[in-house]
């Protein structure tokens, strides 16, 4: 990752969560200011085309399973229900969507999926333990967080190059 866009970029990540943890809320400005960054990342490590095509899938996908959501939550309550606004706020769609500009398929998918779960767990233990008080869940602010601990690893690993397909899964370098 380059050198500038290192410190704007975990500033926003922790300015994101900042605001969802203290008031399950984030400023809008935010999500372009940090796609920007990420689409520039991205375009430097692998053109406009892969760019484009693995935003492309990484929305497709994400797209699919919230209409399965709605659908699945729909027929359960026999009514229209939607998932934004009801179970999402609009700072974690807003988060969902920048991810896919963030990483390839391979690394979103396990960036997502590992994220919602170690979110999840870690919220339910703090409501267990009385640490935190709120039922909503920071899930943008905790993404944001549990990111800006993967950057970090990847910046001190030089030789790994975080954004590269299926990294997250094979656990490192090119």
């Amino acid at each position: 990752m380059l050198p500038w866009l290192q410190i704007p970029t975990v500033i926003v990540l922790l300015a994101l969560f900042y605001q969802d943890a203290r008031h399950r809320m984030v400023w809008w400005g935010w999500f372009p200011i940090l796609a920007s960054m990420f689409v520039s990342l991205r375009y430097l490590e692998v053109g406009w085309e892969t760019l484009l095509i693995e935003t492309g899938i990484n929305l497709s996908i994400l797209l699919l399973q919230w209409v399965l959501v709605v659908a699945l939550f729909s027929i359960r309550k026999k009514r229209f229900e939607p998932v934004v606004g009801t179970m999402l706020g609009w700072g974690d769609v807003w988060f969902f969507v920048v991810m896919c500009l963030a990483f390839s398929p391979v690394n979103f998918w396990t960036f997502y999926l590992g994220g919602i779960g170690v979110i999840t767990l870690g919220y339910t233990l703090m409501r267990l333990l009385g640490l935190a008080q709120r039922r909503e869940v920071p899930l943008a602010g905790g993404l944001a967080l549990l990111l800006t601990g993967v950057l970090f690893a990847f910046w001190w690993n030089p030789g790994w190059q975080w954004l590269s397909y299926d990294l997250l899964v094979q656990g490192g370098g090119s």
